[in-house]
């Protein structure tokens, strides 16, 4: 028997039930029907063209569009984990999505076909209207997820972009989710025993059948949530979940994963990461200070400060994040200056990648190496220089010392953007990069942190033209590699999610996905003992609004100044991405 349950929403002023129907299918009402239809339209169109001018006509186009259909069907768990086995395994992650957009270009059936409805199978039934999806933690749960044509067929070929966000108050994570190719997409759901309880779990297309690779993919972005609703993740031994520090401690045997800590030449070899984010101290009412920082959060207090070790080591105050921590195949360690200053230490760190580089380096020296912030500037102002060359003393230590450079590859102008690994194409610009390894001091960096990307996808049309430019780009670096005797430690960060609006742009989440891909994989190929710090997978939960992004960035100061969209919280994450690079080159 299908179920039925309404959520009431206010559409200006009027009420509207959006159904779901657990069971069979699900079709949800169109705002703009009735009698009052016209009226109703005319206020959404001059409330968003106030809002957002740019953007009316997308957002017009997806209110008055017919929301896909969503529909459940029950399936043999056991056939689902049977496909969730046979996920296609492709050896050259590269030349297998070059394939793949050449067929979709292609008249061949099953490509260029829009997707207009989705159904899920892998999921228990709700039995009743009160009865919520139940599932046990611990436990990797599969389900499967496949797109329907507008003739009702399921779609025969690959290529939606579907977010997947699985969020309480003490857990936000992205499940992982692959493409299987074939209009399906397999997704895994767990979480750990200590976080059971409650949970969103949504599921946004924001782009279908490859768009999101267009040059220009806003033009086809659709941004529409095809599933949210509540899963309550259960204990299979029932125990009562505290928020005692000293009684989580006493419960580690029922944690899903006991992490070690991160050790820089085990830990950093995976081209993906897929981590979640973990508080088990929550002050929802904490608010910024004067100078819009969040340090205050979390108690002081030994017990409430310090991690829970299978997740991380260090105090979490530290991140100034209200208590939330990054994890995901290791336990990371938050560092205490004295650790940071003495990990750096006569260490040459050389920087080549977008701005956000910019910020990251900012954020290590005043959240982590606790520099002051210069006489001449305000924190919230703080901003450094596309290049600089920088030797940074120790505040408190004048002997200990850390010579940092930082080269932006947005462009061969530092005053420009948009070039990304074409600025390698510009002679001069070439010529000061090898500087730093030719020189007469007969001295070279001792780590290089490497990141392309965002600008990357406004400079080229095609994923084709881009791995043109990665090739180009590592013929540049390992010609440097191999002229120099002393062999630099590389530790490339992938591409962050662009964020709120932003995902809508060029440079989309989507697009960005796809060419950390191939950055990782042909970059490790070439180049041996390459790390990798993941913070596409780091920043993607907090991708959806812009409170923990400025769309581009996700480190930007803490200041008190008020953003049109609201009191933002820019910093931890990138804070996070900090400390984390720090796993990469520091002993454990």
């Amino acid at each position: 028997m299908a179920i039925l349950i309404a959520n009431e929403k206010c559409v200006d002023g009027q009420n509207m039930k959006t159904w779901k129907l657990w069971g069979r299918h699900l079709k949800f009402s169109n705002v703009f029907s009735g009698k009052r239809s016209l009226v109703r339209f005319t206020c959404c169109l001059a409330i968003l063209s106030l809002l957002l001018v740019g953007s009316t006509l997308r957002v017009i186009q997806s209110l008055t569009t017919s929301w896909p259909q969503l529909q459940w069907f029950q399936m043999d768990q056991n056939f689902v984990t049977k496909l969730e086995s046979n996920k296609l395994s492709h050896g050259n992650y590269t030349e297998h999505i070059l394939e793949q957009l050449q067929q979709n270009a292609s008249n061949l059936p099953c490509y260029e076909v829009h997707t207009s409805e989705t159904r899920i199978f892998g999921l228990p039934i709700a039995s009743s209207t009160d009865d919520v999806i139940t599932l046990t933690t611990g436990v990797e749960h599969h389900l499967l997820l496949v797109s329907y044509s507008p003739d009702g067929s399921p779609r025969c070929a690959g290529g939606d972009f579907y977010e997947t966000d699985l969020a309480s108050n003490q857990w936000h994570a992205r499940p992982p989710i692959e493409d299987l190719d074939n209009g399906s997409y397999a997704i895994s759901l767990m979480v750990d025993d200590m976080f059971a309880g409650s949970f969103n779990f949504s599921i946004f297309l924001l782009f279908d059948a490859f768009h999101g690779l267009d040059h220009v993919g806003v033009n086809w972005m659709l941004g529409q949530q095809m599933v949210s609703f509540e899963i309550v993740f259960v204990k299979k031994n029932e125990i009562q979940k505290t928020m005692d520090y000293e009684s989580l401690l006493s419960q580690n045997g029922i944690l899903s994963h006991n992490l070690k800590q991160c050790d820089k030449n085990q830990d950093f070899t995976r081209n993906k990461w897929t981590g979640k984010w973990v508080r088990t101290w929550i002050n929802d009412s904490c608010e910024a200070d004067a100078q819009g920082r969040f340090k205050d959060c979390v108690s002081i207090e030994l017990a409430n400060d310090h991690c829970i070790h299978e997740y991380c080591s260090g105090r979490v105050s530290r991140l100034e994040s209200n208590g939330w921590v990054y994890s995901a195949h290791c336990a990371p360690k938050i560092f205490e200056a004295e650790e940071a200053w003495n990990c750096l230490d006569g260490k040459w760190l050389l920087f080549w990648g977008d701005s956000n580089f910019q910020d990251t380096i900012r954020n290590l020296m005043f959240f982590i190496l606790e520099m002051p912030v210069p006489e001449y500037n305000a924190l919230a102002h703080w901003q450094l220089p596309r290049n600089f060359e920088q030797y940074m003393v120790n505040p408190l230590r004048p002997d200990q010392t850390v010579h940092m450079s930082s080269i932006f590859n947005g462009h061969h102008d530092a005053s420009g953007a948009n070039e990304g690994l074409d600025s390698l194409k510009d002679p001069k610009y070439c010529e000061w990069i090898q500087q730093h390894f030719q020189n007469q001091s007969n001295s070279s960096p001792d780590i290089i942190f490497m990141n392309s990307g965002l600008h990357d996808g406004f400079r080229f049309r095609s994923p084709s033209d881009y791995v043109q430019a990665v090739d180009m780009s590592l013929d540049f670096w390992e010609s440097i590699w191999n002229s120099t005797s002393k062999k630099p430690t590389i530790v490339y960060r992938t591409t962050v999610a662009p964020a709120g609006l932003s995902r809508g742009m060029i440079s989309n989440p989507h697009k960005m996905e796809v060419f950390n891909k191939i950055m990782v994989e042909r970059l490790t190929t070439r180049v041996p003992n390459v790390r990798v710090v993941d913070a596409y997978d780091l920043t993607f939960p907090w991708h959806y609004d812009n409170n923990y992004s400025d769309g581009g960035h996700y480190g930007r100061a803490p200041g008190t100044e008020e953003f049109w969209h609201g009191k933002p919280h820019h910093y931890f994450v990138d804070v996070m991405l900090a400390h984390l690079l720090l796993n990469a080159i520091c002993p454990p």
